[in-house]
């Protein structure tokens, strides 16, 4: 397979965000950050906003 950011050829179980195969979790936030001006950090706290939300609306 051959990563969607940094372009090496891997073998091994890929990271998978957007419908992009990446090597790495890494090149997966290097990725977004580029295309959505958005970091890891960003992405961590929204996941857990969305978390929250559900969690909420079960009760």
């Amino acid at each position: 397979m051959e990563c969607a950011y940094c372009g090496i050829d891997f073998n091994g179980k890929p990271f998978r965000r957007d419908g992009e195969i990446y090597c790495s979790k890494e090149c997966a936030d290097a990725d977004s950050e580029e295309r959505f001006g958005i970091d890891a950090e960003e992405l961590d706290d929204y996941g857990d906003e969305i978390e929250e939300e559900d969690i909420e609306e079960e009760f």
